[in-house]
């Protein structure tokens, strides 16, 4: 009698895990599909190698690029060493105050390692499934890509 309680546990615990498994994965196609950020227009551009690489890990780590509006006086032209640091002042700062209006929101035990840029609008970090649904609804993110440690690119 032991064995059929054991067995009939075991199916439920089964069944809900693969429940759950389908119920996220669904929920990330929902949100492929509804990718349009529309309060903004920005389209969300993802790249499905991360889901692959869901399939045989917990964390995945990805480089998010966030929206940022880097508008300068600053032209290439100008050889002045002043006007350039203060160019570059001025672009840390805008790119800082959008990965902490992206950062901001997300849940942090789906969230490790973050590592910010300091010129470029985004960050590397190791995301869950939660984690990586959290970027994709998240209105600061505008892209979302695997990154393949010790891979060098051509």
């Amino acid at each position: 009698m032991n064995k059929k309680v054991l067995i009939f546990f075991l199916v439920v615990v089964f069944v809900c895990l693969v429940s759950a498994e389908i119920f996220l994965i669904l929920n990330i196609l929902e949100l492929k599909f509804n990718f349009i950020k529309k309060e903004e227009n920005i389209v969300l551009s993802w790249n499905d190698e991360i889901l692959e690489q869901f399939e045989d890990k917990k964390w995945v780590r990805v480089g998010v690029q966030v929206k940022a509006n880097i508008i300068s006086n600053y032209s290439s032209s100008i050889k002045n060493p002043e006007a350039y640091d203060k160019h570059l002042e001025e672009v840390k700062i805008i790119v800082s105050e959008a990965q902490e209006k992206a950062l901001q929101n997300l849940s942090e035990s789906n969230f490790k390692d973050v590592h910010k840029l300091q010129i470029t609008p985004g960050f590397f970090v190791d995301v869950t499934r939660k984690g990586f649904s959290e970027l994709l609804a998240n209105p600061y993110v505008t892209n979302v890509n695997p990154i393949k440690i010790g891979h060098v690119h051509d």
